[in-house]
């Protein structure tokens, strides 16, 4: 089946291709996202076939969807609408070759996505799975299997978990309050403040587990507050994915769990998308705009609360304004423009030695997992994407922007190395994919490095980190948290 698809899919691309020299560039991009899309969905249907009870939560599949589809697929169309921001974007960020950019940029995506699949379809996955597992002690032995877990133990990561950053709020290193200074000040440390800050998470997903898993639905209580809690971090952050990640972990959890959609937190969680919009956009225009901005709790509230109602004075952002979060959701979601923008200065500019060396970067990443900053002095920082702010596009102000996966790859070592490493992905996609089979704790590795290879990041080298540091971390913690 997979070999039909390679060959059908190969000989339509090869006609766009042909048909690309007689029709304009413009028409040639929506022609290569329409067979993008079209190539991902029947690969995904393919794997329905394969395994009608799984299927949905198979890493390869959520990451088509929302990696390639999301990102360089369906939502290329907003380039399409006359006279709308996303096109005046595009040509503000482009110039007027910008489809022939785009077209090129897509070439890689293409790469990428096939890449990714003939890695997931190969017997690699089984060899890594069984080298995580068995490779050098058995550690299957180790893997709890009951939901049933040690509430005391979860109460103490919940209070750490608070602890840790109210402090990292209170020495300005947590979330969109930050400032480069104490960035700075703070990187030797900074990483072990935002891992005991996930141990909340953790536990909301540990709690997820329990609470879907049982008929009787126990600590719905805790589930509730936890979430609450979650919420309002994810608020001061100043981040609107952290508004909107409590409610996906407990999607995530019931999806795995039941393999079907819970309807109710899809809802929640796209109530959450338009809630962080209204307030956390004119907070942003607050903070910059404020020179005595304090990165206190205190301080942070009333920039939101002045925000909230500078939003209902101006009307910034309403409720009932559809189109600007259709187009917001697409824009956000959308990261070719960035791809074509990497590729294009790449080919035409080139790097020199004061800017970030991209394969030392893949070429370094056991050292990077293993080695703390005050060893290894001059470990690399992750601000590529500042770099790529002000570098690349120009741009002279403190933001970081998303090259995407693509773009970082490219810097590195060209389409070659995009291909490489997306075949990568998908062998460990495949590996992850069979942790679902091993109990409670296989649940908590599935779902602790899901996001990892679903949601393929800029910068690509710590997408390997994480796995190398979570992975003997997560197998620890569900060994203490769940019981015998």
């Amino acid at each position: 089946m997979s070999f039909v698809i390679y060959v059908g899919f190969g000989l339509l691309y090869l006609f766009i291709l042909i048909l690309g020299r007689l029709l304009n560039s413009e028409t040639t991009f929506l022609a290569k996202s329409l067979l993008l899309t079209f190539y991902l969905i029947t690969e995904i249907i393919a794997i329905r076939m394969e395994d009608r009870k799984n299927w949905i939560v198979s890493p390869v599949v959520l990451a088509s969807v929302m990696t390639f589809i999301l990102g360089y697929g369906i939502t290329n169309l907003i380039f399409f609408i006359p006279n709308s921001p996303p096109r005046d974007n595009l040509f503000l960020n482009l110039g007027n070759n910008a489809f022939n950019l785009l077209n090129t940029s897509m070439d890689s995506v293409i790469l990428g996505a096939v890449s990714m699949w003939v890695g997931y379809r190969t017997n690699l996955g089984i060899t890594l799975f069984r080298l995580l597992t068995t490779g050098v002690i058995n550690l299957k032995k180790l893997f709890r299997v009951t939901f049933d877990f040690k509430h005391a133990l979860l109460y103490t990561f919940i209070v750490l978990s608070v602890l840790v950053r109210f402090y990292a709020i209170l020495i300005g290193v947590y979330g969109y309050a930050q400032s480069p200074e104490e960035i700075s000040e703070a990187v030797k440390y900074s990483q072990y403040f935002y891992l005991l800050g996930l141990l909340a998470q953790y536990s909301l997903l540990i709690i997820s587990l329990a609470y879907f898993s049982s008929e009787e639905q126990k600590n719905k209580k805790l589930f509730i507050a936890l979430i609450s809690v979650e919420v309002f971090f994810g608020f001061i952050s100043g981040m609107k994915s952290l508004v909107v990640i409590p409610f996906v972990i407990p999607f995530v959890a019931y999806l795995v769990l039941k393999k079907r959609i819970k309807k109710s937190f899809l809802v929640l969680a796209i109530a959450a998308i338009v809630t962080a919009y209204i307030i956390i956009e004119p907070f942003r225009i607050l903070r910059n705009m404020d020179p005595n901005f304090q990165s206190s709790p205190k301080y942070i509230l009333q920039t939101m609360y002045d925000a909230y109602y500078l939003n209902e004075e101006v009307g910034l952002i309403k409720e009932t304004d559809t189109e600007f979060f259709l187009f917001a959701f697409f824009g956000r979601n959308n990261y070719i423009i960035d791809a074509a923008k990497a590729i294009d200065y790449e080919d035409k500019v080139g790097l020199n030695r004061n800017d970030p060396d991209f394969s030392n970067r893949l070429f370094s990443i056991p050292l990077q997992a293993v080695l703390p900053r005050f060893i290894w002095v001059d470990k690399p920082l992750e601000n590529i994407g500042l770099w790529f702010t002000q570098k690349v596009y120009g741009r002279n102000y403190y933001s970081s922007t998303a090259m995407s996966p693509f773009g970082f790859l490219y810097f590195a070592g060209g389409n070659f190395l995009i291909i490489v490493i997306f075949f990568i992905f998908g062998v460990m996609q495949n590996a992850l994919f069979r942790f679902i089979e091993l109990g409670s704790g296989g649940l908590i590795i599935f779902i602790g490095l899901l996001s990892s290879v679903v949601l393929i990041d800029s910068a690509v080298n710590t997408i390997f980190v994480e796995w190398i540091r979570l992975f003997p971390m997560l197998i620890l913690l569900q060994y203490i948290t769940f019981k015998k």
